[in-house]
């Protein structure tokens, strides 16, 4: 039985597609669970700091209607954020 943290990271890495920026930056996305009523707290937390890194969602949306209908996750905020390596 996977975890509702499990689904997660899958659910995101399965629409996530991969950008290298025009000064060869890469951009990472952190997925940030703000309340979900069926997770654990620990879960809550590892998904707050779930750093999902060289990539960008291709729809927020597409992630707050799904998990919104599935945990019952009050909110989803997807923040990028620039790397330089």
């Amino acid at each position: 039985m996977k975890t509702a943290l499990q689904e997660l990271i899958e659910w995101c890495n399965s629409c996530l597609t991969d950008l290298t920026l025009s000064d060869g930056a890469k951009t990472a996305l952190i997925v940030t669970i703000v309340r979900a009523n069926d997770l654990l707290e620990k879960e809550k937390e590892q998904i707050m700091d779930a750093y999902i890194s060289d990539r960008i969602p291709c729809s927020e949306q597409d992630a707050e209607d799904y998990y919104f209908s599935t945990y019952k996750i009050e909110k989803i905020t997807i923040t990028e954020h620039n790397q330089n390596k």
